[in-house]
């Protein structure tokens, strides 16, 4: 299925993902099923073009904390 999940996202992602219809998780115990709704390939390029420019940014904040911590 190639699905993605996005953990803690910045705002920007946050605001496209409350655009993608809800899914849903149906079964208890060591079985579950998940039911994700389709979306338009152009929201889905959206999302991840969003979510690549946060990881972008989150390497690049944590590179410039770990270069001004070592000597």
């Amino acid at each position: 299925m190639n699905c993605r999940i996005l953990i803690r996202q910045p705002p920007e992602v946050s605001a496209l993902a409350r655009k993608l219809p809800l899914g849903y998780v149906l079964g208890t115990g060591k079985t579950v099923s998940l039911l994700i709704p389709r979306i338009g390939p152009s929201l889905y390029r959206q999302v991840l073009e969003a979510a690549r420019i946060a990881r972008i940014h989150e390497e690049t904040r944590i590179a410039a904390a770990i270069s001004t911590t070592v000597h």
